[in-house]
């Protein structure tokens, strides 16, 4: 029949347009930043490069059976951090012309679609069985007349310090050989032989053996008052240097360098930073006082000042209100706020009842301090010193003496009360009085004496009971006939 003598010839279209498909997608080995991005849909345009350095373009086209997208890229760039700037797909597959049913059979596509690389499979409404068979029987025969679709040997073995030398070849077959040569910022091994794999009869690599190592930059000399570490513990290709300078001085430049690429060697990315003395800028004027050295615009790292007041054209004198002295720290900035220069005059302290307990003037100025007492029959009341704030005011208040003997605290508090002073009571015997404790120890020396006179009762009947033979007296007595016991 026409159906089936169509079969077997398409069938053997189907599986040559696969083995073209196949032989347009082998991976391309052409070194890149490292190779070049791959993609089902589309293919490198022109020759490959061995390498690509940092700003090479690498083109695309469409591959066999597929077309362009259209306002797509086509295009990668190798980057300065080698890697390839993302690949987009701008290729879509193109499609076979739909396929007309067969008389007394039916066309099925294998994925629902007609697009290149898809299968049709056509099947006899009769019998589906024979015609399976014969697809099979082909499919066997295509497999053992057509040259192998896999590649002897995977992609060559990769490496962080090599790669390979020369072209790549799009296939290796047993006993092909891929020779290596170090990747940049790396050297050979002394006494090392240059290194390659061979393609082997079980399609595996010989193993690869490391024969590259980093190359090192110079070592940096230590800044003055300044220190290089070295954060991996070495200067290789890849690491970093930190710099750090010594107490009361700062970097001026990059604190942090890298070993990296220069042309065909390695070298840091910048020089070592100087470390610079720390200053301070000139510290601010304040009014009515002055500071030692005001002639200077900066100060350098530890450096102090000292300020001090202005004499006063009143009666009263300026008193200095803050820190005297700052110090240049850390950073560039002053130890403190500058302090004022104010008249700072507290009133005359009068305290009813009471006295200073010493001679005091009749001014009081910033920090001046008043200790006072009272007179016989009264106590006082709150803090018995006193001091002249910066807000000219006593601090803390001024106490008070109140008439009377001082009251005694009372001798048990419940627990959590607080007491005069606004503390809790103190646990254990030192927080009784020495009244409950002699009131707790009579007490007690009162019922030891109690029992013991109740003792010396009990005892003395017992011994007389003893002396009168002990009389018997029956459970069931009577009362009334009971003899009377003797008397005492």
């Amino acid at each position: 029949m026409p159906g089936r003598s169509l079969g077997p010839a398409r069938a053997l279209a189907a599986g040559l347009a696969l083995l073209l498909l196949l032989l347009l997608l082998l991976p391309s080995f052409a070194e890149a930043c490292d190779d070049p991005p791959r993609s089902q849909s589309m293919m490198i345009s022109g020759t490959a490069k061995p390498t690509y350095a940092p700003g090479d373009r690498v083109d695309y086209t469409c591959r066999p059976g597929y077309k362009s997208v259209p306002g797509l890229f086509t295009h990668v760039v190798c980057q300065n951090d080698n890697t390839w700037t993302p690949l987009q797909e701008a290729c879509t597959r193109k499609k076979c012309p739909t396929l007309a049913d067969p008389s007394n059979g039916r066309v099925d596509y294998v994925n629902g679609s007609a697009e290149f690389g898809s299968q049709a499979h056509v099947s006899s409404r009769r019998s589906l069985r024979p015609a399976r068979a014969l697809a099979a029987v082909l499919a066997l025969l295509l497999l053992l007349l057509l040259p192998s679709l896999a590649e002897a040997c995977d992609d060559p073995p990769r490496s962080q310090s090599m790669m390979i030398s020369g072209s790549a070849k799009p296939t290796y077959a047993p006993g092909d050989r891929v020779d290596y040569t170090c990747r940049p910022g790396y050297k050979s091994v002394p006494g090392m032989p240059p290194t390659h794999v061979v393609c082997q009869n079980d399609n595996t690599w010989t193993p690869l053996q490391e024969a590259c190592t980093r190359k090192k930059c110079p070592t940096l000399a230590d800044p003055s008052n300044g220190r290089v570490d070295y954060v991996n513990g070495s200067a290789e290709f890849g690491s970093q240097a930190h710099v750090s300078c010594d107490e009361g001085f700062h970097t001026i430049g990059t604190k942090i360098l890298y070993c990296e690429l220069a042309g065909n060697d390695v070298a840091w990315s910048d020089t070592v930073p100087n470390c610079i003395k720390v200053e301070c800028a000139k510290p601010a004027q304040i009014p009515n006082g002055r500071f030692t050295n005001s002639h200077k615009d900066t100060f350098e790292y530890s450096e102090v000042v000292t300020y001090s007041c202005d004499p006063s054209n009143g009666p009263d004198p300026y008193s200095l209100v803050g820190q005297r002295q700052l110090i240049c720290s850390a950073g560039g900035k002053w130890s403190s706020e500058p302090p004022e220069c104010k008249v700072v005059k507290c009133p005359y302290p009068v305290v009813d009842n009471g006295r200073p307990t010493r001679a005091i003037g009749k001014k009081f100025y910033y920090e001046a301090t008043v200790q006072f007492a009272c007179y016989d029959g009264f106590y006082l009341s709150g803090n018995s010193t006193v001091l002249c704030g910066a807000d000219s005011t006593w601090q803390p208040p001024l106490p008070t003496c109140i008439k009377g003997p001082r009251p005694t605290p009372p001798a048990t508090l419940p627990p959590g009360v607080p007491g005069p002073s606004g503390q809790p009571p103190p646990k254990g015997p030192e927080g009784l009085g020495g009244g409950l404790i002699a009131v707790i120890v009579l007490a007690s020396l009162s019922a030891v004496a109690i029992g013991g006179a109740f003792l010396y009762k009990y005892l003395q009947k017992r011994k007389e009971g003893g002396r009168a033979g002990g009389a018997q007296y029956s459970t069931y007595q009577d009362k009334s006939s009971t003899p009377a016991e003797p008397s005492l």
